[in-house]
């Protein structure tokens, strides 16, 4: 499970950032989603997120470009509070081009900030 790789801790608030590679949906390749474990916040946290299919994510992933010539965009961020201690946010992504398949070996990835007040066992 991926966690970030960043964390900035700004009383009350937290402040945690990464990337991430996105992998092709099994059920929908038009489809790239992800999945990070973070700590558990308060209420549910601020979360911005950017796709990239630009060469650029190819530190993820060495030697890996974007899928050429797709336009993917963020359509969903899911946070999952499954426990008093960690949740799961889950980000899916898809072609903009309806149906089209996304070539599974070229790298995406997913950056990501979470801004939000973490829960104490508390809280839970």
């Amino acid at each position: 499970m991926t966690v970030p790789q960043y964390s900035v801790s700004l009383p009350p608030a937290t402040m945690l950032a990464g990337r991430v590679l996105m992998d092709v949906h099994a059920d929908a390749p038009h489809v790239l989603t992800a999945q990070v474990q973070i700590p558990r916040f308060v209420d549910s946290p601020v979360v911005v997120a950017t796709v990239s299919e630009r060469s650029e994510s190819a530190d993820v992933v060495a030697g890996s470009v974007g899928n050429p010539g797709k336009m993917v965009v963020c359509w969903d961020i899911d946070y999952n509070p499954d426990s008093p201690d960690v949740t799961y946010l889950t980000f899916d992504a898809a072609n903009v081009t309806e149906g089209e398949a996304l070539d599974p070996h070229y790298a995406s990835t997913v950056s990501y900030i979470v801004v939000g007040e973490l829960a104490t066992t508390s809280d839970g």
